[in-house]
């Protein structure tokens, strides 16, 4: 089943990433929470949509745990998370993790554009189209959150690209 590792450290890897997406879902739930509510609108404001995710997170670890707690005791179901599995996800994790880091240093446009080349050329799509779908996408999400959901992005310090672009009219 696992040639080159044993099944202890196998289980040891899958409690680290499972209780690292706990920690992580508790983080999001926390900035969430320190978001403006808005209780005098219908909407539930820009916080609950955080929230819900990071109680979904917690929500599927603790499940995750559990799994990983009856394979550790009962040795009757595989572990979630092997070598080659990491193999395949890894390279995602790792280009979202620089997304991540890099949207307030160079801005949600130029970060959004990169992180979706990137992406596009890791998942074998060499296309001239990459690069004007890229840019394509990241006008159009800026202006969902910006004039429907009203919530700003990230700005480039040097490059203010979205002050070049044309204001929309207000949807709401």
């Amino acid at each position: 089943m696992f040639p080159n590792r044993n099944i202890r450290s196998v289980l040891t890897g899958n409690v680290i990433i499972v209780t690292s997406v706990l920690l992580f879902s508790i983080y999001v739930i926390f900035i969430g929470l320190q978001l403006p509510s808005r209780p005098d609108q219908a909407d539930p404001g820009p916080g609950f949509f955080p929230v819900l995710v990071g109680l979904s997170l917690i929500l599927f670890s603790l499940i995750e745990l559990s799994r990983e707690y009856r394979f550790k005791t009962e040795g009757t179901d595989e572990p979630l998370i092997d070598r080659e599995n990491l193999d395949k996800i890894a390279p995602p994790m790792v280009i979202i993790a620089v997304y991540i880091i890099l949207m307030p240093i160079l801005g949600f446009f130029i970060d959004s554009i990169l992180f979706l080349i990137v992406l596009y050329w890791y998942s074998g799509v060499h296309s001239k189209h990459s690069i004007p779908i890229s840019i394509g996408v990241a006008v159009i999400v800026f202006y969902i959150f910006k004039r429907i959901f009203r919530i700003p992005l990230p700005e480039n310090v040097l490059l203010p690209i979205s002050r070049l672009l044309p204001s929309l009219p207000s949807v709401f």
